[in-house]
């Protein structure tokens, strides 16, 4: 028996992880005031899963080959990749230092935010020479 192509397993298979992303993005709500960039990427990446998944079960539907499988998934990971500041804000490493983010942190924290805060406290406070 041969195997099924590409786009029937994504078709039947990518529900699922749709699903999964979009239970990370609830779990991101927890902490919505330090992750509202990482939540809306959460969000867009649900988005782009979503597609996927149309197009796929639109090219089985069709009778398609894998070949428009690989265009759509080229068409959405390249305007993934062209919003990459909005879709990809995951860091494993801090800018501030370079040490290693945990996972709680490079999920659930805004690594831009919390540094825009340091600074506008140095800069409120006065310095004495």
């Amino acid at each position: 028996m041969q195997p099924p192509p590409i786009s029937l397993w994504i078709s039947e298979n990518f529900f699922w992880v749709f699903l999964m992303i979009l239970v990370l993005n609830l779990l991101q709500r927890r902490n919505q005031k330090r992750a509202g960039r990482k939540r809306f990427a959460t969000l867009y990446i649900a988005i782009a899963a979503f597609l996927l998944m149309v197009a796929a079960q639109t090219i089985v539907a069709l009778g398609g080959n894998d070949l428009m499988m690989l265009a759509s998934t080229a068409v959405v990971l390249g305007v993934m990749y062209h919003f990459r500041e909005h879709t990809f804000p995951f860091r494993r490493y801090s800018r501030k230092d370079g040490r290693k983010l945990t996972w709680e942190e490079i999920l659930y924290v805004d690594e831009d935010t919390d540094e825009d805060t340091d600074q506008d406290t140095d800069e409120d406070t006065p310095e004495h020479e």
